[in-house]
């Protein structure tokens, strides 16, 4: 049947359909005491054609609010359903779907609100409607638009088989996860990629990063406190890799050189318990006499004021000595007064510039990070083709039949 309702406030008249229970009738399953419908439940034609209708519209006034649903002990308090699944299902030319027929999801979800967009299951219609239907859309100005909150579980969650569970779009912080009062402020499971993060391919920026962390920084000290990344496992890089500070590594550091076979081989690095930079080179002593400039570019990071320097001559002499050394060169003699002439090859060693570093620093192995104690995905059962009515709903006819004769 149909009723007019009025806003008295707006002057405004909505047209709404009512429909009851009716005798006889085993409506939903005896789950269901009334409905509302823009479309006439039980009429066999459209009357006010393509007319856009609301079923209902609630609102409180001050301290009221619009809608209050409170769902059973093992059901949720409100549903909201989207899409064209029950509003224009393929039963008939501008015909809403059979509210007789169902479906009915979200039995069995202990939850405040559920919202699904459309194409719940393919077993709902005989062809998957077009669109993209919003299970549940929050949108504030000032403040939040969603909240979800629980003492013992999950507050908010979000799933999908072909695109994003939760999609957050916000011009300072698209998604955030506090942990301040547990463990883990954002935990991501997959098969693949737990936590995917990648700069915007449509319009890069240069100093874009895919994934950011950042420790605590104390200003009064000028030291960070705590750790930007953690990480209890192998990690690979496929690319570049540039550290800003020191680099302590408790194993072995290695080169994985291309062999002429084909396969990788490990080289190892040479250890030294200062930090040091070497150079090589050749020169040539001339009538038992040679003068050695060093690279202006290894004087600009080395220590030049002391270093050492190893000689390997490359022919017959009664061997090579280091006369001189100064901060841009050296001087080489032929030992015993020699006046050959021949080519030989030169190692220097210096200590790093702008970097003190302490012989044989003690320091200790890092500590290993305390895993969260429940790793695993939340345990929500989400598969809403299985909840469309086909749950068996324990009948109470006599009951529901009673209350619904009353409220008519």
């Amino acid at each position: 049947m149909v009723s007019v309702d009025r806003d008295t406030i707006n002057q405004v008249s909505t047209t709404t359909g009512l429909a009851a229970v009716p005798q006889g009738k085993d409506l939903f399953g005896d789950s269901v005491l009334f409905t509302a419908d823009a479309f006439p439940v039980f009429a066999e034609s459209f009357p006010i054609g393509g007319q856009t209708l609301d079923a209902a519209y609630c609102r409180g006034l001050n301290g009221g609010r619009g809608v209050v649903g409170e769902g059973g002990d093992t059901g949720p308090g409100v549903v909201g359903i989207a899409g064209k699944v029950i509003a224009r299902a393929p039963n008939g030319p501008g015909l809403p779907h059979n509210l007789l027929l169902g479906p009915f999801p979200g039995r069995g979800f202990r939850a405040g609100v559920i919202g699904l967009g459309q194409g719940l299951s393919s077993s709902l219609s005989n062809s998957t409607p077009p669109g993209g239907a919003i299970g549940v859309l929050g949108m504030s100005d000032l403040n939040v638009g969603v909240i979800g909150a629980s003492g013992a579980h999950v507050g908010v969650f979000g799933s999908s088989v072909g695109n994003a569970g939760i999609y957050g779009v916000s011009a300072s912080k698209a998604v955030v996860g506090d942990g301040r009062t547990g463990a883990v402020g954002v935990e991501g499971v997959a098969k693949q990629w737990g936590v995917y993060g990648h700069v915007d391919f449509a319009a890069p920026n240069p100093d874009g990063a895919g994934v950011f962390g950042a420790a605590a920084f104390d200003f009064a000290s000028h030291s960070w406190i705590g750790r930007a990344g953690l990480f209890a496992g192998p990690v690979d890089v496929s690319d570049d890799l540039s550290v800003a500070g020191n680099l302590v590594v408790f194993g072995t550091k290695s080169a994985a050189a291309r062999h002429d076979d084909g396969t990788h081989r490990l080289l190892y690095c040479v250890e030294s318990p200062e930090s040091q930079f070497e150079d090589f080179g050749e020169a040539k002593l001339v009538k038992g006499k040679a003068e050695v400039r060093l690279d202006r570019d290894f004087i600009a990071v080395a220590d030049t004021r002391h270093y050492h320097v190893f000689l390997t001559p490359y022919g017959d002499s009664n061997g090579l000595y280091v006369v001189t050394r100064r901060a841009t060169g050296f001087q080489v003699r032929e030992q015993g007064g020699g006046k050959a002439t021949l080519a030989f090859s030169y190692r220097i060693v210096a200590k790093r510039k702008h970097a003190v570093t302490k012989r044989f620093s003690k320091t200790s192995a890092p500590k290993k990070p305390k895993l969260p104690v429940d790793l695993a995905p939340p345990q929500v059962d989400l598969d809403l083709s299985t909840r469309t009515g086909a749950r068996p709903i324990k009948k109470k006819k006599a009951a529901v039949r009673k209350r619904v004769s009353t409220q008519r």
